[in-house]
């Protein structure tokens, strides 16, 4: 049991960093055409904001579930 949880991660895992890439691409894109170059760094910032707060929400369930 424990090993197909192993092998599923394991496949998921390229999969959310190629959907990562193509939604970022985008949004990148986006961003370009409608507020230029100078807005780029300002919307990766968001992103990687986001990106901190989601791991920090993930890692607080984690330890919770731990706990129990």
């Amino acid at each position: 049991e424990n090993s197909d949880c192993v092998s599923l991660a394991s496949s998921l895992s390229p999969v959310c960093f190629n959907l990562g890439i193509a939604l970022g691409s985008s949004y990148g894109s986006l961003v370009m055409d409608k507020a230029g170059y100078g807005m780029l760094g300002p919307a990766g910032a968001v992103f990687a904001v986001l990106a901190v707060l989601s791991s920090a929400i993930l890692r607080t369930m984690e330890m919770k579930s731990r706990s129990e």
